[in-house]
């Protein structure tokens, strides 16, 4: 099922933790107010031996169940949800947020959505990953560069598995046990939840014909139905994860339960596959980073490019080698050199220059992957991106320090420098 799934970078996988974590951060300080109603004797349900789960789990909430305890217990989350987004012990961290999210669903079954079992599994998945990745501030100190970083393909696979045998079963679920879905006005009772956000957007749904919420709702349903055999097949699985995707977005956009919508995102999130945005290798000469040799954050930026650079499609030069002088002679660039300059098909008769946050977004495109969604930033008005690029630009040497002279390469980094 996972044939062909290229690596998930370092940076990748940091860029899905950083998300998580946020996600969780916003939910538990939302959370926090409403603890004592939901999770202790005083609220909606005093009495725990009443949910269905109860017993399972040694469950703190369960012994001690104060207003004050169960505020308590909602504080210490936030904080593990604080100490993922940061990278400080991220295991231990996922670990207990396992236990402690299964404790809260255990304390009240009324909470159950969705996503709740997903978002348990990525913890416990997260356990599992090893650790090293980027932007992490407490980092093993035999973690290495971040290209010697790994996720293991199982843990991708088991993702992917348990998500699309969790959708097909939903949608059989549907299919065989809801009225609603059956003849077709699921979608149509959802707008008129009182959770459904008022609006143009919600209005011209109802203006719609019968045939067309009907034909939305079927369309869902057979989406998740036939979730788990499209995913045998890459493409396919492409289509059916961006629908269901965009599905959860579409809900997002009419009701007002974000909690839900935001947990499935985050499962799509984790089980995307850079594979379906491959590398984009030049026809014609190379690809070539030209930066600052003198500057620490462009050394550091040309170290991480080759860290996500699997391919091994891009190549660097200091503005200050030879390969640029020669660049300078054959084509028209900026007077000024506080610029990375990317040029695709150097070394030949019509080199593609590329300079400021333009040159960035280019080698995001070019680099695939996770990156190729990042290079998306380029509907960002170029003047304002411009501007964000300059400002960083001019305080690099403050901010980040700098070389008396263009350091030295590691063996790794030779390979793919030109002088």
């Amino acid at each position: 099922m996972m044939r062909g799934v290229k690596p998930i970078s370092g940076y990748q996988f940091a860029a899905f933790r950083i998300a998580l974590g946020l996600y969780l951060v916003q939910h538990f300080l939302l959370l926090i107010p409403w603890a004592p109603e939901l999770f202790s004797r005083d609220g909606l349900l005093p009495d725990a031996t009443l949910n269905f789960t109860h017993g399972v789990l040694p469950n703190p909430l369960e012994w001690w169940d104060t207003p004050a305890v169960a505020t308590g217990f909602v504080v210490v989350m936030l904080v593990l949800s604080i100490a993922l987004t940061l990278g400080v012990f991220r295991r231990t961290a996922c670990l207990l947020l396992w236990y402690g999210w299964a404790c809260l669903f255990g304390r009240n079954n009324l909470i159950s959505n969705p996503s709740i079992p997903y978002i348990g599994l990525i913890f416990l998945l997260m356990t599992l990953v090893p650790l090293g990745e980027p932007l992490a501030l407490r980092r093993r100190r035999d973690a290495g560069d971040a290209g010697h970083w790994h996720f293991p393909w199982m843990i991708f696979f088991a993702a992917w598995a348990v998500m699309a045998v969790g959708y097909t079963f939903s949608g059989l679920d549907k299919l065989l046990n809801s009225p609603s879905w059956q003849d077709g006005t699921a979608i149509v009772h959802l707008v008129h939840n009182p959770l459904a956000r008022p609006g143009p957007l919600r209005d011209l749904f109802l203006l719609l014909p019968e045939w067309v919420h009907k034909g939305m709702t079927w369309s869902a349903l057979g989406l998740e139905v036939l979730f788990l055999p499209l995913c045998l097949h890459r493409w396919t699985r492409l289509f059916a994860w961006a629908a269901m995707l965009g599905m959860h977005l579409g809900i997002l956009a009419v009701v007002d339960f974000a909690d839900l919508t935001f947990g499935m995102v985050m499962v799509h999130l984790f089980t995307f596959d850079p594979a379906w945005f491959p590398a984009r290798r030049t026809k014609r000469g190379r690809s070539v980073v030209f930066f600052d040799g003198v500057c620490a954050l462009c050394h550091g930026t040309m170290t991480r490019l080759i860290d996500e650079d699997r391919e091994r499609i891009l190549h660097f030069a200091p503005l200050q080698g030879e390969s640029f002088a020669a660049l300078r002679e054959a084509v028209t660039l900026p007077a000024s050199l506080d610029s990375v300059i990317y040029v695709r098909d150097h070394g030949t008769d019509e080199p593609r220059v590329f300079v400021r946050s333009d040159a960035i977004l280019q080698i995001a495109r070019d680099l695939g992957g996770f990156w190729r969604v990042v290079s998306w930033a380029r509907i960002i008005p170029r003047p304002l991106r411009n501007w964000l690029y300059d400002g960083i630009a001019a305080h690099r040497y403050r901010w980040f320090g700098q070389y008396e002279a263009c350091r030295l390469p590691t063996p790794q980094e030779r390979e793919q420098l030109l002088p």
